[in-house]
């Protein structure tokens, strides 16, 4: 959630740079949005109620926050000059909500995972015969640099959009209906480009392990779909294969913001693990 906070700030600031637009912000809040009703819809344990009491505290500020936010960018003579003010103190409702958000979801995920609370959440899901990732990388592979690398995973979204290889104007001229990205897409892990996403026509998906393909020791497949106007990418995991073994999710969906397509290359954001993945079409 955090994360989505911190996507909003940095899409207000493209916004000033210019390397953004209003309805890309907009998207941001959207997103923002989704989990807020996901969260209001969760049944909480007895011996969480207070906890309970708190998120719907902290989200009930921030559906307030972002409600006089969005308000503002729908309006035709919104400017972040003249209405800056405005939206200083919509920020600082937000970093009202942060602090009571923050220290609650902590102490939640403390007990999750045994009393630590340095483990980042992760799209990775677990089974009894071990875990495996809907992402096409783990977290040891990535790269932390700004890197213009012609593929890779790199985790940060600090910097420019043109240094974190960000193009919504591509992704504007070259995307019209989500077929344009149907194909094999590849990672290069050093010895050479490997498949690791495959995109079919028939929208359905296949994902694997540090560029096995088409070994299906190792991989994941299901559907997907792609929202052309918010730029999402969507994959509902049907089966997923560790070893050699079928093996049962706990989470069977993942959700990626489209950032860059060219024709030859895709790059895509998974938001919960910070992750950005660059591909090459094979």
């Amino acid at each position: 959630m955090l994360r989505r906070f911190d996507y909003y700030d940095a899409s207000v600031r493209d916004l000033r740079n210019g390397s953004k637009s209003k309805a890309e912000v907009l998207d941001s809040i959207k997103d923002i949005y989704k989990v807020f009703d996901k969260i209001e819809k969760i049944y909480a344990p007895q011996k969480h109620k207070e906890e309970q009491k708190e998120i719907e505290k902290a989200t009930g500020k921030l559906r307030e926050t972002f409600g006089e936010i969005e308000k503002l960018f729908n309006d035709k003579g919104f400017s972040l000059e003249t209405d800056k003010e405005i939206l200083d103190k919509a920020n600082t409702k937000l970093e009202e909500a942060k602090h009571i958000w923050k220290p609650t979801f902590d102490k939640l995920r403390s007990e999750v995972s045994g009393g630590t609370t340095t483990d980042k959440p992760s799209s990775t899901t677990s089974s009894s015969s071990g875990s495996i990732s809907a992402n096409p990388t783990t977290g040891s592979q990535a790269q932390t640099d700004k890197s213009q690398a012609k593929t890779g995973v790199f985790v940060g979204t600090i910097g420019t959009s043109e240094e974190l290889g960000i193009s919504y104007g591509n992704m504007q001229k070259n995307i019209k209906d989500g077929t344009e990205i149907i194909g094999n897409w590849g990672i290069d892990y050093g010895s050479g480009v490997k498949t690791t996403l495959v995109l079919k026509g028939d929208k359905t998906f296949e994902s694997y392990a540090n560029g096995s393909y088409p070994n299906k020791d190792n991989y994941l497949t299901g559907t997907y779909t792609v929202d052309v106007p918010s730029f999402q990418l969507a994959l509902k995991i049907t089966k997923a294969v560790k070893d050699g073994q079928e093996v049962k999710l706990t989470n069977d969906s993942v959700m990626y913001k489209l950032q860059n397509y060219d024709g030859n290359t895709l790059q895509i954001y998974h938001m919960d693990d910070n992750v950005r993945i660059r591909y090459v079409k094979q």
